[in-house]
């Protein structure tokens, strides 16, 4: 994964660690000397902590790039962060939550004024922006090279490695997965493609034909990450 710190204006450094959920499992990163022991493989990060206290265990929190199944509803909307986030290598939370509060006021004056388009097109407006977002972050991901072996990277360098008549299926004790190439609702629906062992080109095919704006090649690697985190029973090449 990455790591990221900051100093806080009281003195305090704010430390953190991107990587996916079954990895921090697998590395037991909730743990204070796992966790010390993965900054020691990042110099940077260790030379700034080096002499710091820390005060407490470290904490594991969601960054999924992920937006509401439902965005507005009778007397509501969700805005900001609340509507959806974007992963953290993007940086635009405080500019995301400024634009989202602008485009929720507007939204709202509107639909109080009566335009009862109002709130389908401030969730269309939402959607497509996170719809374009996730090729955006991949694409970014894509220019790191330097660690073409480790899960992390591997899983967003899009190489393509599921052969199209591999059988895939889903996997009966498969843990919640982390979205990565397609949103958590297209993700999900891709799995409910797999509920019987299917060839992999026919889950691709029908999945495409319910999504256009999807790219196959979003398809075919939000298979190979479900395949790789054991959410999916596949085989690779």
């Amino acid at each position: 994964g990455w790591w990221y710190s900051s100093l806080l204006p009281d003195g305090r450094l704010i430390v953190a660690f991107m990587t996916d959920a079954d990895l921090a499992r697998e590395r037991r990163l909730k743990q204070p000397d796992a966790w010390l022991a993965a900054a020691r493989l990042a110099p940077h990060t260790h030379d700034r902590i080096a002499n710091a206290i820390t005060e407490g265990a470290p904490a594991l929190r969601i960054a999924d790039s992920v937006i509401l199944d439902q965005l507005t509803g009778e007397d509501w909307l969700a805005t900001g962060d609340a509507a959806s986030t974007f992963d953290p290598l993007s940086s635009q939370g405080v500019l995301k939550a400024l634009q989202r509060g602008a485009l929720a006021a507007f939204a709202i004056a509107d639909h109080l004024a009566g335009d009862v388009s109002a709130l389908p097109k401030y969730t269309a407006l939402l959607r497509r922006e996170h719809r374009e977002f996730l090729p955006a972050k991949c694409d970014y991901y894509r220019l790191e090279t330097r660690w073409p072996r480790a899960p992390f990277w591997r899983r967003r360098q899009g190489q393509i490695w599921l052969r199209p008549e591999a059988v895939v299926r889903r996997a009966a004790d498969a843990r919640a997965v982390p979205p990565l190439h397609l949103s958590a609702r297209d993700l999900a629906r891709l799995q409910q493609h797999c509920g019987r062992p299917r060839a992999a080109h026919e889950v691709v095919a029908d999945f495409a034909a319910e999504a256009p704006s999807v790219s196959d090649e979003q398809i075919i690697l939000a298979l190979q990450h479900l395949v790789e985190t054991g959410a999916m029973a596949g085989q690779p090449a």
